[in-house]
């Protein structure tokens, strides 16, 4: 543009003298000549400075354009004043008019050349770059298909179909270090290379492409195994100086050899491929590792439900360990229990017989009527301590049931009738009407047994009151108090007498689990139990329990 304007600039300058005073000049058209064929070359030079145009072969390619197109736009202008001149010379007195003819075809040469120019270079590399200009295009938008793939193989696949196909490159393979969380190779055509015996150390000391030279492939590993792989460039995919894998591809068909440009993109494309497939690995080994600890929570779950299991087996066995060594202590008694009406009923039984067998039966059967009440009475005793010492020692069942709590308190305390039995200990019961709760009766026969013999075993030698009471609660459910007149609980260990084997009865055999059990069977039951501080008089434990147990 600078090449044309000036001389038309020179024109201007020659003609306006002419146009404004009617005065004859020296003929321009030697001057006109001479700097036409300075300021060509000169403005050609003034672009290839201004646009940094230092690529020879993009030189030398829009030297040969521009020189064709304006010589063919000069031809054509030199033409044309040639034959307005003569009709110039003709029409001598339409001198300006003439010029002003002139002046707007130069003009419109001037605008018709950028153009012109613009859509020959765009052909010409159509032709003489076939596809380079796509995909160059593609290999610029690359980067950012690849900050969207999560998949090491999918981004590596993505920039060998962008690559290998319109670059016409025959061999081309994309491969991850060994030293990776995931190992992977792709190639194309596929499976044609393998990356098992690349010298990756070689490869890591790389800070840039590599081209092979065939003359070092028995000196270099490196080289060696890129000529037998028929491999001509590579480029070490690098994230932070850590080496994530290789990229390596051969010359395209025809051995031409990359251009600067080319070798500057696939570059770029190796740099955004390594970031892509660094966040692919990193997010694929976290996806494992999410999977690994849903799998680990899984088996854990399994090992803490099987465990649960096993606890609750071993709770049930130490709740019945408990009532039978309860039972244990209480057998004395409940012998006592059960040898009285036993005893009623043997003796019952041997007047009966005298009498039969002397025929007075008829003759006293008053006598007679009595004796069999008497035995009716004994055995429905023993049934009843039997009842109880089935309802005391059955195992824990698995589904609760609705009783009036004062029916297993009475049970209780029958079972725990000799053992209560000492000289000046008074038993008081106080059960008021209350609702039916629902719980398991045979884990809360276990609470009240370890509770009232606690209380028995802290009666003093002169002897005392123990107290068993049960009242409805406002907010439903029921409250069940057992107090004593005994020494009390000291201050310095009511904060640990609901640990599990802690005890002050060792001399007595005790095992200090009996209030420990008391503790979880209440609160698997929803309710609470704890010491009264406040009662001074002995010891006072209450028990709340709700109307049902929690799901």
């Amino acid at each position: 543009m600078w090449g044309l304007s000036v001389p038309l600039l020179v024109i201007l300058i020659l003609r306006i003298p002419t146009l404004l005073f009617h005065t004859a000049v020296e003929d321009p058209s030697d001057n006109f000549v001479i700097l036409t064929s300075v300021m060509g070359p000169v403005g050609i030079g003034i672009a290839i400075l201004k646009h940094r145009l230092m690529n020879i072969e993009l030189v030398i390619r829009r030297t040969i354009v521009g020189a064709v197109v304006v010589s063919v736009f000069l031809f054509v202008f030199y033409l044309s004043i040639a034959i307005l001149a003569g009709g110039m010379t003709e029409y001598s007195g339409s001198v300006p008019g003439s010029f002003m003819a002139v002046f707007l075809t130069a003009f419109i040469f001037t605008f018709l050349l950028q153009p012109v120019q613009q859509l020959a270079t765009d052909n010409i590399d159509k032709v003489f770059f076939r596809n380079r200009e796509h995909y160059r295009e593609r290999l610029g938008q690359i980067s950012n298909d690849l900050v969207k793939i999560r998949d090491p193989g999918r981004a590596a696949v993505s920039v060998i179909r962008y690559v290998a196909g319109p670059m016409e490159i025959p061999l081309m393979l994309v491969a991850l270090s060994p030293e990776q969380e995931i190992s992977g190779s792709w190639s194309h055509p596929e499976s044609a290379l393998q990356a098992d015996n690349a010298p990756w150390g070689q490869i890591q000391e790389l800070e840039g492409s590599h081209l092979a030279d065939p003359s070092r492939s028995s000196a270099s590993s490196l080289d060696g195994w890129m000529v037998r792989q028929g491999l001509d460039v590579l480029f070490p995919l690098k994230v932070s100086g850590t080496l994530i894998g290789l990229m390596a591809c051969s010359t395209p068909r025809g051995k031409k050899l990359f251009s600067r440009i080319d070798v500057s993109l696939l570059a770029n494309v190796a740099a955004a491929m390594a970031l892509a497939l660094s966040h692919s690995i990193a997010y694929q080994v976290l996806r494992r590792m999410n999977a690994d600890i849903e799998r680990m929570n899984a088996q854990l779950e399994e090992r803490v439900e099987q465990r649960t299991r096993e606890l609750e087996m071993a709770r049930i066995q130490l709740y019945q360990s408990e009532k039978m060594a309860s039972l244990g202590m209480l057998s004395a008694s409940v012998a006592h229990e059960i040898n009285t009406p036993l005893g009623a009923v043997r003796s019952c039984s041997e007047q009966m017989e005298a009498a039969l067998a002397s025929g007075q039966v008829l003759e006293d059967l008053s006598r007679f009527s009595r004796l069999v009440q008497v035995c009716g009475r004994a055995a429905r005793r023993v049934a009843g301590i039997v009842q109880n010492l089935r309802d005391f020692t059955r195992p824990s069942q698995q589904d609760p049931e609705f009783i009036d709590l004062r029916r297993s308190i009475e049970g209780t305390l029958q079972i725990l009738a000799i053992a209560l039995r000492k000289p000046g200990v008074e038993l008081v019961k106080d059960l008021a009407e209350i609702p039916e709760i629902l719980c398991y009766p045979a884990l809360l026969n276990q609470v009240f047994t370890n509770l009232l013999l606690n209380a028995a075993q802290a009666m003093p030698e002169d002897g005392g009151t123990i107290k068993i009471s049960a009242t409805p609660r406002e907010e439903g459910g029921v409250e069940v108090v057992v107090q004593d007149s005994g020494p009390g609980v000291p201050e310095d260990i009511r904060h640990r007498i609901f640990e599990p084997f802690y005890t002050t009865k060792e001399r007595s055999g005790g095992t200090g689990l009996g209030l420990s059990l008391c503790y979880n069977i209440i609160k698997e039951h929803g309710g609470e139990i704890y010491l009264d501080t406040g009662f001074n008089d002995g010891a006072r434990f209450v028990v709340n329990l709700p109307p049902r147990p929690p799901s």
